[in-house]
């Protein structure tokens, strides 16, 4: 991408993050405007001055406020972009606290418009840049969140006044992550089997199966070199790759138990759930999407713009 940014960036957070941040974008001729909720660290910036210990800085934050292209606010403003750089400290049990994350998403949300970028900039775990998404799109369900994914249906009812009995789901995310499912509850056999293919290994998962419900297979394909072109030709050398196959050992639990004994321990002990609302909410957005574009005959249908057809 060559195309150099010329709009207004906001940046939440102005600490050892931030400020430097903010500083080194706008001496480089973009306007800045630095979001803090604590008021004495405001007016020091608004006067030039570095509100924490940090060798150096104090001349480029003078010069910067100087030339008019960093000023600091409580607020948080309209802009072209934002940079999350909030801190993220630690919980009693050592994880990541996102509370300020969340709130600076929150914050941003309202002056959101379609094409801003939002970056995260803060340490945070594996998943946060997720969240603010889900956050986000929570609150803007009018915007599009660029790892929503499209949603294509299709299917028929072959009987008078009910659902579909027969439907055919894709699912198209980021990374050319696809999905695939296919549902019939005429159908005279009962079929309850997941495939997973990765990059490196392939898993089926086949809930019907007493005991070897998982089975991992070492198996899948490898580009040997890189692409030719000879002429209109397209030539690349594909090995097949076939190893063992092996079942894991499953804790044979009922899997509402498992999760109900997960959802009270995490009530007890302040923690978050692995199926949490949010993962609940993205599956109501495909649901959704999916009777969207079932409506209509297969049209393609982004996550974050679907709306229930009643």
């Amino acid at each position: 991408m060559n195309e150099v940014f010329r709009g207004r960036l906001a940046i939440i957070g102005m600490g050892y993050i931030g400020l430097p941040t903010a500083v080194a974008i706008a001496t480089r001729g973009i306007d800045v405007i630095g979001v803090d909720i604590n008021p004495a660290t405001v007016a020091a910036i608004s006067r030039g001055e570095v509100p924490f210990v940090e060798p150096d800085l104090a001349v480029a934050v003078s010069g910067a406020v100087a030339m008019g292209r960093l000023k600091a606010t409580t607020e948080t403003p309209e802009a072209d972009a934002f940079i999350i750089a909030v801190p993220t400290p630690f919980n009693e049990d050592r994880t990541a606290d996102l509370s300020y994350v969340k709130a600076a998403a929150e914050q941003i949300a309202p002056k959101l418009k379609p094409g801003d970028i939002v970056v995260l900039e803060s340490t945070s775990p594996p998943g946060t840049t997720e969240k603010i998404g889900t956050w986000i799109g929570a609150l803007r369900p009018d915007l599009r969140m660029p790892r929503d994914g499209q949603a294509v249906a299709t299917g028929m009812s072959h009987v008078l006044g009910e659902p579909e009995n027969i439907a055919y789901l894709n699912l198209f995310f980021e990374s050319r992550l696809i999905a695939h499912i296919h549902v019939n509850w005429l159908a005279p056999v009962k079929v309850r089997r997941t495939l997973i293919g990765g990059s490196s290994k392939m898993i089926v998962y086949d809930d019907l199966e007493p005991s070897e419900k998982i089975k991992v297979y070492d198996k899948g394909i490898t580009l040997n070199g890189g692409p030719q072109t000879n002429g209109d030709v397209y030539q690349m050398l594909v090995g097949y790759r076939t190893g063992d196959m092996y079942a894991p050992q499953l804790d044979m639990t009922e899997a509402l138990n498992r999760e109900l004994r997960q959802f009270v321990s995490c009530v007890e002990n302040n923690e978050q759930p692995v199926a949490d609302g949010h993962a609940g909410l993205r599956v109501v957005r495909i649901l959704e999407a999916a009777t969207q574009s079932l409506a209509q005959r297969g049209r393609v249908v982004e996550l974050g713009q679907a709306r229930m057809i009643a």
